[in-house]
This record gives C-alpha cells, structure tokens and sequence, in this order.
C-alpha cells in the first residue's frame, strides 16, 4: 500500500442567505466551480506538483502527495487564495476546512463504475476524514501529527498553532509571492467581511471561529513583524467584528468569547 500526505477538505457552506433554501445543490455546484480549470484558484489543485491524485466525492476533495510540507504549503496557498477570492464576494464567500494526515492510502475502483472512476480507502485517509470532522468550527487546516512533526522542521513551522489539534494558521503563510502586505489587507479584511456577514446566518459558530482563526493570525503575524500586524489590524473593522460577536456569542460554548479578547485587544491599538 502507497505512503502519502492526504488532503481531505469539505465544503462548510456560505456566508450569506441567499442560497439557503438549496444548500447540497449549492455545494456541489460551487465545488465543480473549485475543480473547474476556469476557476481562478484551480490551478492549486490541478494534478501535478505536489498532487499525484485527486479525487472529488459528493460536496469534498481528497488530494494526494508524496511531500508532506509541500502538500501543507499548497493546502494553506488554496485556503489563502480562496480568501482572497471571497473577498470581493463576501456575501457569497465559500468556506473550507481540512485535514492534512500522512499514512498508507490506496487507489481502488469505485463502487458503481458508472458515476465514478476511481476511490480512495487506507489509514491515512481514515485519519484526515478524522481530522477535518473533530468537531472545531470554521475554515480551519488541521495537521495530524505525523503531518505537523515535518512541518515543524521547514520553514513553515512559523505558521503552525499547536493546540488540542494542531493547525495551519493559513492567513499568514509565506505564498509562493511572499508575505505582500497589499494581499493580506484584501485576505484579512475580506476575511472580516465575510465573519459579518455569517455572524447573520444560523451557522454563526462558524464565523466565529474565523473571527479566532483571524485574531490567532494577527498574534503569529506580529511575531515576526508587530508594526506589520498592527497596520493590517488597523485596516480592518475588527472593532465592528467585535460588537457583532458579542451578539452571538452568549448562544455559543463559554470558550468561544476568546475571540471577542483577542479582537477588542487588536481594534484599541
């Protein structure tokens, strides 16, 4: 049996209300969208380095590569662009979350040969599924731990979050251009927008664990550089995301006010 990183991602739904009323037709659509090679973002997923395998079931994706820190670097630029992307789009922003496991997987045929061609079994597989379905909220990249050990040896260890799982913290990962403080104003403050926006919608506990993925991000980020974090912190209405978490926030589990913290503590530098 084969020995790879596999990246399973599954489609959380949308920011706004608009397309409520046919939420599976909705996701399949804007996954074929992902996958299309119109997309802007699909050449992150083309077959090709570092994906060997792709595969997309129902409204998910399961991609395959043989480097570990490459497949986290390219699953962290996919998260990173579609954010990007949604930024101009916060009302009809599509979310994702992962998991990246390394393990054994196998190719195998499919079940009914007529509405696929190929699937995807083996330990390695078992434990991404695992991952991006433990149960935490929002568009998060969670690492298992053979996954992250590799990681934490490149030069990616910068945007690991080690916590009850370990995370990618993607909003501040150094993409193929570098760390372009005019991409990561449109990456944040869409980011925000799009927090807005769902924290009107019934899956608020996802918005507001992208609120915590966000201020998360702008700790790592003013690690490296604080004058950095603090103008990027200061072009984003973190101060409206605040007030609009305290809202929400009291319906959600007693942990989820760390967000309010850590965003209040952002808007008032």
């Amino acid at each position: 049996m084969p020995f790879g990183t596999i990246f399973y991602a599954d489609i959380l739904g949308f920011a706004g209300k608009a397309r409520v009323g046919e939420p599976a037709l909705d996701a399949l659509s804007d996954l074929a969208l992902i996958l299309s090679d119109r997309d802007e973002i699909s050449h992150l997923l083309q077959e090709g380095a570092p994906w060997k395998e792709r595969l997309g079931l129902s409204d998910s994706i399961f991609l395959i590569a043989d480097d570990a820190v490459a497949a986290a670097r390219a699953a962290a630029e996919l998260f990173y662009h579609l954010a990007y992307l949604n930024s101009s789009r916060p009302q009809n922003a599509v979310l994702l979350r992962g998991g990246i496991a390394t393990g054994p997987y196998e190719i195998v045929p499919p079940i009914f040969a007529e509405s696929a061609t190929k699937n995807l079994v083996g330990a390695g597989v078992v434990a991404a599924v695992r991952l991006e379905s433990s149960g935490l909220k929002g568009p998060r990249l969670l690492l298992d731990e053979p996954t992250a050990a590799l990681i934490r040896t490149s030069d990616l260890t910068y945007a690991v979050r080690s916590a009850d799982v370990t995370e990618m913290l993607w909003p501040v990962i150094d993409t193929a251009d570098g760390i372009d403080p005019a991409n990561l104003r449109s990456v944040f403050r869409g980011a925000c927008n799009v927090i807005l926006e769902g924290l009107r919608a019934d899956a608020a506990d996802h918005f507001v664990a992208y609120a915590e993925l966000i201020a998360q991000s702008l700790e790592r980020l003013a690690e490296r550089d604080s004058a950095m974090a603090a103008a990027l912190a200061r072009a984003c209405p973190l101060r409206e995301v605040a007030e609009n978490l305290m809202r929400v926030v009291a319906e959600l589990p007693k942990d989820s006010d760390q967000a309010v913290r850590l965003l209040r503590s952002w808007a008032e530098r």
